[in-house]
């Protein structure tokens, strides 16, 4: 039987989430910013502050990064992310987190449609227009940890065993 020490280490912490995405020169940077906000949850979307950093792209052309790390309420964002997912994009997700998360680092990383988002809807995509989610786990190195994780936060009635 493990000891409460064993069982401590043995929990999912979610440390940090990190949200960010580019603004291209023929894009509105508003939209990209709503995009942005409307994957954190109302109550507390008014709490991130928003830094942006003007780069250059291959091409010469101006690109605006734009980006927020999430340190507080982290488990809260990803609750609200996964209930705003259709029963699609959670078996997707599942389905492909072989590919999303690295166990050498205990990143997950999600990439969302970004004119989805702006519409408040959470679609999974893998190409350039997108919201990139970091989520940064603390000492996780196994993926079905994670797993049963976001399954505990997607069952109805069900606490998770983490700590935010």
């Amino acid at each position: 039987m493990a000891n409460s020490r064993e069982t401590e280490r043995r929990k999912v912490v979610l440390q940090s989430i990190e949200i960010s995405s580019f603004c291209h020169a023929t894009e509105d940077c508003n939209r990209v910013r709503a995009s942005i906000l409307n994957l954190i949850p109302p109550e507390i979307r008014s709490k991130p502050i928003l830094i942006e950093e003007a780069v250059e792209g291959y091409y010469g052309n101006r690109i605006v990064v734009i980006k927020t790390q999430i340190l507080e309420e982290c488990e809260k964002v990803l609750k609200y992310l996964l209930s705003t997912m259709s029963d699609t994009e959670k078996s997707l997700m599942k389905i492909t987190l072989p590919l999303r998360f690295d166990p050498r680092t205990g990143r997950l990383i999600l990439r969302i449609s970004k004119q989805d988002a702006f519409l408040g809807n959470v679609k999974l995509l893998d190409s350039d227009d997108v919201v990139k989610i970091t989520l940064h786990f603390k000492g996780v190195k196994n993926i079905e940890k994670i797993s049963g994780y976001l399954d505990g936060l997607t069952s109805p009635g069900q606490s998770s065993t983490s700590q935010a």
